[in-house]
């Protein structure tokens, strides 16, 4: 049947050229819980599938490839009672499992798959949750082409996003409750991007059930303009790229962003610099501007940075201006101040005084919150704030938005009328915000915010950076977990869901054995689809 239509759509791209020229085809489709999985996955370059409210048990897996001008568009019938694909979560219901077309042995790395050869996918308005297996996620890039995710929330998957794109953008998404609980092997996330490029801004990440917020590989990362809250783990860092990595160094790029430590199992660091594998990238740079960072005071004389730079594993740089950077304990720590392949440079920060603030300078210190009402996580300045107009940037790191709003008003952003203040929110800026769709967002419900100290203290001591705990070299060993040993992407058609042979072929996730690539995938194509592709109703009719 795959071999059938993949021929016929040859022949008819052959015969459509010949007889009626170079004629762009494509149409809107809409899907319902009564369809497979046969409508997305048949979709060509300009064609838009909506999907009907409902909840949806199988496997995405998509391959086809949109262009820059003609994506292939896949939304919600209706933003507002967003469809939810949902495959129950526990030990009787691993992703591998669940219905596919797609019966490789990483068919369970992800309820959505973008495979290889796909890309152009633009993605809107889709909830991803329950989607649990090995190293899993509730939706994933293999090398893929561009992806844009938008309006899409992630919650309760062994990782939430995952993969790898040459441009994965997204986008007024929430994050929250990813990681693993029964699947075993490595350390899960709520981001957890493999190489490439990546994209993210206006979403709301918070409250990871494991790992970091953000944990990233990526050869090129800006992540804008988001409010990111009490990680399970640690907040965030850089690790060794491993696929499209585009040259010998990586970056990445922080501006605009709330950043909220929490009370994390790893209190030592809030972002990390480490190579945990030679993947031939000699050098790991991050920039911080404008963003509002809020730690959570540790005792005088435990370590609590703001950077881990383990310049010992690679060169590391870091560039820090603007930020406002509340109850953190030091700047920067390096693993060997002694060699000489490393540099923090920074000014203009408001810091907590008694900070760290060794490498930056032209500190602003302040013993008294700069913040309109730290305990209700309103991080506007007040108006007689020292972080009010004291920036000074050029113009290529200035922001242009900001964060709409806090945890209840989420995934939104509004223009931000000068650049002339410190931190994420500049004072005095109003008006509604912009979601998605050029609306002003709904507040969705409560959301538990944990605790977050809310009482000046000084937290530093600036004579004693070794924690007093028994943490072991650089705060917690684990600055991925007590093993650093990589959490490699599996290739497409790899067997990444946990098959036996992808520790030796990629260096290994780690992964418990889930089962042979027969087990239950549903891989006929049941034609329960009311909507088909453009090319497969055209055969219909000329054949």
């Amino acid at each position: 049947m795959t071999a059938f239509i993949k021929y016929g759509a040859m022949v008819l791209f052959i015969l459509t050229g010949v007889v009626f020229g170079q004629v762009a085809v494509a149409a809107t489709y809409t899907m319902t819980p009564a369809d497979d999985w046969t409508v997305l996955e048949n979709a060509q370059a300009g064609d838009v599938v909506e999907i009907a409210p409902g909840t949806y048990d199988f496997r995405v897996h998509l391959d086809n490839v949109g262009t820059a001008d003609n994506p292939i568009i896949i939304r919600a019938q209706d933003p507002a009672n967003r469809p939810v694909w949902d495959l129950v979560g526990d030990e009787s219901h691993l992703v591998s499992d669940a219905p596919g077309s797609y019966t490789a042995g990483d068919r369970g790395r992800g309820c959505w798959q973008v495979g290889q050869d796909g890309g152009h996918y633009e993605i809107s308005g889709i909830v991803f949750r329950n989607c649990r297996d090995s190293a899993s996620a509730g939706f994933r890039a293999v090398n893929s082409g561009p992806v844009k995710l938008t309006d899409c929330l992630f919650e309760n998957n062994t990782n939430g996003l995952t993969g790898a794109s040459e441009d994965f953008v997204v986008e007024h998404c929430e994050f929250r409750n990813n990681g693993k609980t029964f699947e075993g092997g490595n350390m899960t996330h709520n981001i957890y991007v493999f190489g490439g490029r990546f994209t993210m801004r206006y979403c709301y990440n918070h409250d990871s059930h494991e790992g970091q917020l953000f944990h990233i590989r990526a050869a090129h990362s800006v992540i804008e303009y988001n409010w990111l809250a009490r990680p399970s783990s640690y907040v965030g860092d850089i690790m060794s790229c491993e696929y499209l990595c585009d040259g010998a160094a990586q970056h990445m790029t922080l501006t605009g962003n709330v950043i909220v430590q929490g009370t994390p199992e790893n209190e030592s660091q809030l972002i990390a610099l480490y190579a945990d594998e030679d993947t031939g990238v000699a050098e790991m740079n991050i920039k911080l501007y404008y963003n509002t960072i809020i730690g959570t005071p540790r005792s005088s004389g435990q370590t609590h940075n703001l950077l881990n730079l383990r310049n010992d594993s690679i060169d590391t740089h870091a560039t820090l201006e603007n930020n406002i950077i509340y109850n953190v304990g030091s700047i920067a720590e390096l693993a060997n101040v002694n060699m000489t392949n490393w540099s923090v440079v920074g000014q203009n920060n408001w810091v907590t005084a008694g900070t760290d603030v060794t490498y930056i300078s032209n500190s602003i210190e302040g013993s008294v919150s700069p913040f309109t009402d730290v305990a209700n996580l309103d991080f506007t300045l007040s108006e007689n704030s020292t972080a009010v107009g004291a920036a000074e940037s050029a113009p290529a790191e200035m922001p242009v938005r900001e964060y709409f709003l806090n945890e209840e008003t989420i995934c939104a952003y509004r223009e931000r009328q000068t650049a002339d203040d410190l931190g994420a929110f500049e004072f005095g800026t109003a008006g509604n915000g912009i979601d998605a769709y050029g609306a002003t967002p709904i507040t969705p419900p409560d959301v538990d915010t944990g605790n977050i100290d809310t009482d000046f203290t000084d937290t530093s001591d600036s004579d004693a950076i070794d924690d007093t705990e028994s943490e072991t070299e650089y705060g917690d060993t684990s600055i991925e977990d007590t093993s650093v040993t990589a959490d490699t992407e599996a290739s497409a058609g790899d067997t990444g869901s946990g098959d036996d042979d992808d520790d030796d072929s990629n260096g290994g996730d780690g992964e418990a054995t889930v089962g042979s690539d027969s087990a239950g995938c549903g891989c006929i194509i049941s034609g329960t689809a009311q909507s088909q592709s453009v090319f497969a109703l055209l055969m219909h009719m000329l054949f």
